[in-house]
């Protein structure tokens, strides 16, 4: 590459800078942590240019995405870093250099990348769970909404299952979205008055982390108004006419 040089020109600098040393912190890491890269790069001596920028280059793991591109803060004239955080996943990266000659260099690691790995052991997190009606009656289903979610750098829920038990025997229910972010919803069916119903939710993330709510119950009771039945009066009201004065044409009763 040529370029100018003060008012002159580049001496040939055909050749690209050298990355000596590629560190990273760790290469398992929370989606919690930063991830610290650290790059030893050169491009020393006459004709070379020296180091301009370096940058790291980030996508998920064996996918022909796009890289990411992260620049790398220079330290001195051979030291580049970073801190990066990154959601849970499993990534693929690498390191590009150039010089002032606009020589570029890539470190792949021998195309195999540098591969970072990043955990979540944090299960998901209970924001509500309700149910309607509150005291079901002996005909009622009673459905229970649930919200429970990730951080978004986190895995994401996967699951979230009913239990209730009734008369000692465990049933469970899969839940539905309800379209909502992070809201499910799930139906218990209706039981015989008097029934005591226990329930609790389960959940996980696609870290596999798994979290269970407290248990809850409900008995089942008689909530609609009372029946009345017909009230049967006689047909015919005895009355004595001699009751009834001269001017009056009707029987008020």
């Amino acid at each position: 590459g040529r370029g100018d040089w003060f008012l002159g020109v580049w001496d040939d600098d055909s050749s690209g800078p050298v990355i000596r040393q590629v560190m990273f912190n760790a290469t398992y890491v929370s989606y919690q942590e930063v991830v610290q890269i650290t790059v030893v790069a050169y491009d020393d001596g006459a004709p070379k240019t020296g180091v301009m920028n370096t940058t790291l280059l980030v996508r998920p793991h064996n996918t022909a995405d796009t890289w990411t591109r992260h620049a790398l803060m220079k330290i001195n004239n051979t030291t580049w870093q970073a801190a990066l955080s990154l959601a849970y996943g499993t990534y693929d990266t690498a390191i590009e250099v150039f010089d002032h000659a606009e020589n570029k260099v890539i470190d792949n690691n021998a195309s195999n990348y540098y591969v970072i790995h990043v955990t979540d052991s944090i299960p998901p997190i209970w924001v509500n769970i309700s149910r309607s009606p509150l005291v079901p009656s002996f005909n009622e289903t009673v459905t229970i909404l649930i919200k429970v979610m990730e951080p978004i750098e986190g895995a994401g829920v996967k699951n979230v299952t009913l239990y209730y038990i009734v008369n000692g025997i465990e049933h469970c229910i899969l839940t539905s979205p309800t379209g909502l972010p992070y809201q499910f919803i799930a139906t218990i069916p209706a039981f015989p008055l008097n029934t005591t119903v226990q329930y609790y939710v389960r959940a996980w993330d696609y870290a596999n982390n798994p979290t269970t709510s407290r248990i809850e119950e409900y008995t089942v009771g008689l909530n609609c108004p009372p029946h009345i039945g017909s009230i049967l009066y006689p047909t015919t009201v005895p009355v004595s006419y001699t009751h009834l004065r001269a001017h009056e044409t009707s029987l008020h009763l």
